[in-house]
């Protein structure tokens, strides 16, 4: 679903190829991306991005739902990452509970904290904001794997990518 973020103007949609009607999905979407649905799910992902003249995006699979959006957070959040070379923002928000070791960039009134546990999954499906190139090379990477076993398998690769997750008070995305 949607319907939360029927304003962007720049959405794309991925989706696989079928024989179904899909003209009526075309006009809501900048473009529209078909992959095969015999590939692995990062194979599909690869297939449809990696030609993208894009710097950064905003992935969500489709089994996540946007229940708010502030354009003005995910436009901070991205400049955010261009200012500290981020590749990827978990937009999972995390509870205060963190290690004060760990490197905090403070964004407004809530923190980007680096993630580094590869026992925390560095990498996984959630929503976020990726640096374009790091996230191809991360797809071309495990190509062959699917949308769980990517979680288990890019761990410690993940390491060598500057990836952040939210974390303070609540915050409104």
């Amino acid at each position: 679903s949607t319907q939360k973020i029927e304003s962007y103007k720049e959405k794309i949609l991925l989706i696989n190829k079928s024989d179904i009607d899909l003209s009526s999905l075309y006009s809501k979407y900048k473009q529209v991306l078909f992959y095969d649905d015999s590939l692995p799910y990062c194979g599909r992902i690869l297939s449809c991005i990696s030609n993208l003249n894009l710097s950064h995006i905003l992935f969500i699979n489709d089994t996540d739902v946007v229940m708010h959006k502030e354009d003005s957070t995910i436009e901070l959040l991205v400049k955010t990452m261009k200012d500290f070379d981020i590749d990827r923002i978990d937009l999972q928000y995390q509870h205060p509970k963190w290690n004060p070791k760990t490197k905090l960039i403070p964004v407004n009134d809530f923190n980007l904290i680096k993630q580094e546990n590869i026992n925390r999954y560095i990498f996984n499906v959630n929503p976020s904001i990726w640096k374009l190139s790091s996230f191809v090379e991360l797809l071309d990477n495990f190509k062959d794997q699917g949308y769980r076993e990517v979680e288990k398998h890019t761990q410690s690769f993940c390491l060598r990518y500057n990836i952040y997750k939210l974390h303070g008070k609540y915050i409104n995305m």
